[in-house]
C-alpha cells in the first residue's frame, strides 16, 4: 500500500478529533448548579431585584426559566416551568439532584459544545465564525431541538 493511499484511509477529520478539547460534565453541571444555589438563595431571602435571575413570582407561583450560557433549559418540554412558590425549594432540590446525577449532562454538552442546544435549534459559534462540516450527530441534536421547540410552542398555543 502506498503511503498516499494510507493517509486516503485515514479521513480527513483526524485533526479536527486532536485539536477538539474533551468536554468535561463536572463543568457544565457546576455552572447550572451554581446558578439552581443563586435562585435559592434568592428566593429564600426575598430578593427579587437581582440581575439573571431565572425566576419570577405572581399569585403565589414561581415561573422558572434556568438558562446555560444564555440558552433556556428545557424541562419537562418547556423552556419556563410554573411552580407553586410554597413547593419551589422542593423542586430545587430536585432539579439539583438531577443535575448531579447528570440526567441533564447531554443537553448541557450540547450547550456547552455549540453542537446544538436545548432551547434553539441554531448552532452555536464563538464570534460568529463558521464551525465547518458538522457530524452527523451535531445534526440530530439540533433536529431534536427544533423539535422540542416547536412542540414546546405547540403546547404553548404560539404555534
Amino acid at each position: 500500500m502506498a503511503l498516499k493511499d494510507l493517509f486516503a484511509s485515514f479521513g480527513d477529520t483526524l485533526e479536527e478529533l486532536f485539536n477538539a478539547k474533551p468536554y468535561e460534565a463536572g463543568k457544565g453541571r457546576a455552572r447550572l448548579i451554581k446558578g439552581i444555589e443563586a435562585a435559592r438563595e434568592q428566593s429564600a431571602s426575598g430578593r427579587t431585584r437581582v440581575p439573571n435571575r431565572w425566576w419570577t413570582i405572581s399569585n403565589g407561583i414561581v415561573a422558572f426559566s434556568p438558562q446555560l450560557r444564555g440558552t433556556p433549559l428545557i424541562i419537562n418540554g418547556k423552556g419556563t416551568n410554573f411552580i407553586p412558590a410554597d413547593r419551589f425549594g422542593e423542586f430545587l432540590d430536585a432539579f439539583k439532584a438531577e443535575v448531579e446525577a447528570g440526567e441533564f449532562d447531554a443537553m448541557i454538552e450540547a450547550i456547552e459544545t455549540g453542537t446544538g442546544n436545548a432551547g434553539s435549534s441554531v448552532p452555536v459559534s464563538a464570534g460568529g465564525r463558521s464551525r465547518g462540516p458538522m457530524s452527523e450527530e451535531a445534526k440530530a441534536n439540533i433536529r431534536a431541538g427544533r423539535a422540542r421547540a416547536m412542540a414546546a410552542r405547540e403546547a404553548s398555543g404560539q404555534a
